[in-house]
């Protein structure tokens, strides 16, 4: 990626692309979920990136653990693993003309700083970054306050590009000034510039002619925000749109019989769950959580609405990860007779009136929903379900306390289990559900710093055995990536935190 190749397109060669979810932002330091970050990653350059596995059908490549250089051409870290130096391409440029150097990059990750949102946790690889310096044009050093092996994987999230100074001093002096226009403009350099935007309808992307590496295979990508399943169903089957993302799984599993599309699917670190407010009356009592885990139906879940896309378990981990042990993850079995018997060993007196949110686009948790307040209702327990824009969405994600339920698509951006404890199992604004376990907590943070693979497992089979006991959340399933393409589209590579637009296509 990146490698200076050059690949012919026309002028006129468009890739459509329909997608369920539009973005809250176009500011990539302001975007928290899969699909934003992933919306974004073609138009900012990271100084890493992941590389690709090759070993896959070219229509259904996916990215590897490698990471690979991107801005940065090499890096060297010291024997402590707490500084990193990054020696960065000579001689490239934004769009604008103004330079991607090492001021570009300092200035950025300050901003980033300066905000306070998730992409300082990206930049920080979880840990702290006590300094950033740059010697030179072309070199940066960051210093770490602990050893973060998941350091260089972190730095592949477009919550850590570079953006440019030059453009976004013209239209703000603040970091919230600045933020108000980018989140409908551009200020990036990477494969792609924005073209033209219709918030909650359309985006559309030019190759950058100032981009270094490897032309993108198309020209032009136009994407379509459409939240309506139907609608998003009838344009993948008639051909309307090139790639489909964000449908049902029932939509999904509807065209596997149709000889004009094929289907992508890829068992990936992502799944739907339902937060549960643990500091929140009842949901604070450990014995009405775990009745509600034992009121969800998987198995139905994972055959009616991921149909057949998805696996049932519980656990902190999900199957994707060397940290999932099968056997200590098993689903719960699904007893509205155990249920009912542990609310009333709760002392929770009903009724029980709680909101649901779910984000405007992602249809499965739609049905997930509404499932759940059907069964639930015969509990004593009565869910609103409240379906939110991209903004509301992203606001609740973020609040520091939680007073809902959310049911969420999520997964680690670094699909590690190491990153995936730090930010969803340690007390911080990213744990959904406001899970809080001293003795889990000190679990996690061995498990970091533990260098042999045999005792670090241990430690996460405890951790797994401790936070299941604590029946924190809901999971309804760990969930393949699905994607509906045109017969004639030959090249698509998946991503956990990334769309390659560039990749994509004919």
């Amino acid at each position: 990626m990146g490698g200076g190749g050059k690949r012919i397109v026309s002028s006129g060669d468009v890739l459509r692309i329909d997608i369920s979810t539009p973005p809250p932002s176009l500011d990539p330091q302001a975007v928290a979920s899969l699909e934003d970050l992933g919306l974004l990653s073609s138009l900012y350059p990271t100084l890493t990136k992941h590389g690709i596995d090759t070993g896959h059908p070219a229509d259904a490549r996916r990215e590897n653990a490698d990471i690979v250089p991107y801005l940065a051409e090499s890096w060297d870290v010291s024997p402590d693993g707490r500084k990193y130096t990054f020696h960065l391409r000579r001689g490239i440029k934004f769009p604008s003309g103004a330079p991607i150097d090492s001021a570009a990059v300092k200035w950025s990750w300050d901003r980033a700083f300066a905000a306070g949102n998730m992409e300082a946790y990206f930049l920080s690889g979880g840990s702290q970054v006590t300094s950033i310096e740059t010697p030179d044009i072309s070199t940066v050093v960051v210093t770490l306050a602990s050893r973060t092996p998941d350091y260089l994987a972190a730095l592949t999230s477009v919550g850590t590009a570079i953006l440019d100074r030059s453009v976004l001093e013209q239209h703000g002096n603040t970091v919230e000034e600045q933020s108000r226009w980018l989140s409908s403009h551009f200020a990036g350099g990477g494969t792609y510039i924005l073209e033209h935007y219709e918030p909650g309808v359309s985006l559309t992307l030019k190759a950058n002619p100032a981009y270094w590496g490897e032309k993108p295979r198309h020209e032009t990508v136009v994407i379509n925000f459409i939240p309506d399943d139907a609608t998003l169903l009838l344009r993948a089957r008639n051909g309307q749109a090139d790639i489909t993302l964000g449908l049902s799984k029932q939509s999904v599993a509807s065209l596997k019989n149709n000889a004009d599309v094929k289907i992508v699917s890829i068992p990936s670190a992502t799944w739907e769950l339902v937060s549960l407010p643990n500091r929140l009356p009842p949901f604070d009592n450990v014995l009405f959580r775990e009745a509600l885990t034992l009121a969800t139906p998987q198995a139905d879940l994972v055959a009616n609405v991921a149909l057949g896309y998805g696996q049932a378990y519980y656990g902190p981990f999900l199957p994707a990860f060397a940290a999932y042990n099968e056997n200590l993850s098993r689903p719960r079995r699904y007893d509205l007779a155990k249920a009912q018997q542990l609310i009333t060993e709760s002392g929770v007196q009903g009724p029980v009136n709680a909101d649901l949110y779910i984000r405007e686009g992602v249809n499965d948790q739609q049905q997930i929903a509404v499932v759940l307040q059907d069964i639930w209702k015969g509990l004593g327990i009565n869910l609103n379900i409240r379906r939110l824009s991209a903004a509301e969405y992203q606001q609740a994600v973020g609040a520091d306390e939680k007073k809902w339920l959310l049911i969420r698509f999520d997964g680690p951006s670094i699909p590690t289990p190491g990153w995936l404890a730090a930010y969803d199992i340690l007390t911080g604004p990213f744990n959904q559900s406001n899970y809080h376990n001293p003795e889990v907590d000190k679990l996690v943070l061995a498990a970091a710093d533990e260098q042999s693979e045999t005792k670090r497992q241990e430690y996460y089979d405890q951790i797994t055995r401790l936070w299941a006991a604590d029946s924190p959340r809901i999971v309804a399933y760990a969930q393949n990536y699905t994607a509906v393409l045109r017969k004639d589209i030959a090249h698509f590579v998946f991503g956990q935190n990334d769309l390659l637009l560039n990749l994509w296509g004919r």
